[in-house]
């Protein structure tokens, strides 16, 4: 190794060290604590280049979630007038959204609750098609499980405007779920990350209006004739 990748490896990060990265938890960058790490230094001789991987165990030092944290770099990305590599950085469980299920999702029936977390984990895992085959699939298990009647998935989104589950408005919105979800499944096409951003929130929103809403007025309801 020369004397310059000598110094970039040596500006690593190291136990007990903190370090900026996404909290799975809370939702946002936070400060971590290196708990404990691993170097594997490594070189490709068809290249002359060498790396290095630094495996990381990290704990945020807000909700003290412990994760995982990957540092890579290589001889190659060295900038000499720092001294330093440029590094590629990997988190598990992978969060390149960093986005947390709503609030009191335990509501959700257990017939729809494991796609949209499975939505949110492709999402999450930079899946784009995944993500935007989950985002309709969200609302056709919502459809099934009140039973809205109908041939397609369009007349079923359609049909929860008259069982009260959404305006017309609502509903003109949802639409862009299927046609999300259509562009994903059939013409095996990514979107883009907002507009996946922009899918889930709507499908959350109906989440939140069918089952998550009603489900915490029933129980205020409860609390208050007791």
């Amino acid at each position: 190794m020369s004397d310059d990748w000598d110094l970039s490896y040596n500006h690593g990060t190291h136990e007990g060290e903190d370090v900026r990265c996404p909290c799975p938890d809370c939702g946002r960058d936070t400060y971590h604590t290196v708990l404990t790490n691993v170097v594997q230094l490594g070189s490709s001789e068809s290249r002359s280049m060498q790396f290095w991987d630094d495996y990381q165990v990290v704990e945020c030092k807000g909700c003290k979630r412990c994760s995982f944290r990957k540092v890579y770099a290589d001889s190659e990305s060295v900038d000499l007038s720092r001294g330093e590599a440029d590094e590629t950085i990997e988190h598990y469980p992978q969060r390149i959204n960093n986005r947390r299920a709503i609030p009191d999702a335990h509501l959700i029936p257990a017939e729809v609750l494991p796609i949209y977390e499975e939505t949110l984990a492709a999402l999450r895992s930079n899946l784009p098609i995944l993500a935007g085959i989950g985002v309709r699939a969200i609302v056709e298990a919502v459809c099934k499980h009140v039973s809205a009647t109908g041939r397609t998935l369009e007349s079923r989104i359609d049909d929860l405007v008259p069982k009260g589950f959404l305006t017309s408005d609502g509903a003109r919105v949802l639409h862009a779920t299927r046609l999300m979800g259509n562009v994903a499944a059939h013409e095996m096409l990514a979107h883009t990350n907002d507009d996946l951003i922009k899918g889930i929130e709507i499908a959350e929103h109906l989440l939140r209006t069918v089952y998550v809403i009603p489900a915490i007025a029933d129980g205020l309801s409860r609390r208050s004739s007791t």
